[in-house]
């Protein structure tokens, strides 16, 4: 079966859906089958639009890693993935049930998109290794401070209170620190609609194309994505904020 072509002028929603998942006889076709439908997904996450926390927070990701993995159903020589936090046979050897796509995974290193699918017997996810973080309120960048693996000490504004020490900038701040969007990436829902995170698709006038480089601490696939020029990637974020605080100003 050929695999589903992903367009990304579509909503991300709608791209992940569309992912079908590798193809092919052998291991190397099948990950060789994932490397195109990837690109995409990751031209998609770096340049069509942000993850928007109520009116607090936008996060825009600059480098993203996908991992994938396929379970015992699947016939043949399947793709497997041991570091894959979310599968079968990590949790005293029971089934974990499939999350919806688009499913946030907070984990130890960070934050996973999900866009796993029970009927295709895989695992498959997208982890934001890098990412820039806007304050709405502020309408500008933050530069979070740090000292070691603790935030340094603030003193806090009554009327604004921060986690830690920030700097405000006029311009896109890449933060590598992939467990530290715990500081702005919260407010889940528990009644299964009024979630205060979203995921908000931003038309872009063009993708541009990403670099292929290996994942973080786990070089055995090289299914890492991060912008090809800086410049051209700060460029796409602010457009992606005005673009993202005219609409907040229309709600």
């Amino acid at each position: 079966m050929k695999i589903k072509e992903i367009d990304i002028s579509e909503p991300l929603r709608v791209c992940l859906g569309n992912f079908t998942g590798a193809r092919g006889k052998t291991r190397e076709e099948r990950e060789c089958s994932l490397s195109e439908p990837f690109m995409a997904l990751a031209r998609k996450m770096i340049y069509g639009g942000c993850i928007r926390v109520g009116k607090e927070y936008a996060i825009f990701i600059s480098k993203v890693e996908f991992y994938y993995h396929e379970e015992e159903e699947v016939p043949g020589d399947r793709l497997t993935d041991d570091i894959v936090y979310h599968r079968n046979g990590r949790f005293r050897k029971r089934k974990v049930p499939y999350f919806p796509i688009m499913t946030l995974h907070s984990h130890w290193s960070g934050f996973d998109i999900t866009f796993e699918k029970e009927a295709g017997h895989y695992r498959a996810s997208a982890l934001i290794r890098q990412y820039v973080v806007l304050d709405i309120q502020e309408r500008r960048f933050i530069k979070l401070r740090t000292s070691g693996k603790e935030l340094i000490e603030f003193k806090r504004n009554e009327e604004y209170p921060l986690v830690g020490e920030a700097d405000f900038q006029d311009t896109p701040v890449i933060d590598d620190r992939s467990t530290y969007l715990q500081y702005y990436l919260n407010g889940f829902s528990m009644d299964g609609d009024n979630s205060r995170v979203e995921w908000c698709d931003i038309d872009n006038p063009k993708y541009p194309q990403v670099n292929k480089v290996s994942r973080k601490n786990a070089p055995e696939h090289e299914w890492g994505f991060i912008f090809k020029n800086k410049k051209e990637y700060e460029a796409s974020v602010l457009r992606a904020k005005e673009n993202l605080l005219n609409l907040i100003d229309i709600v």
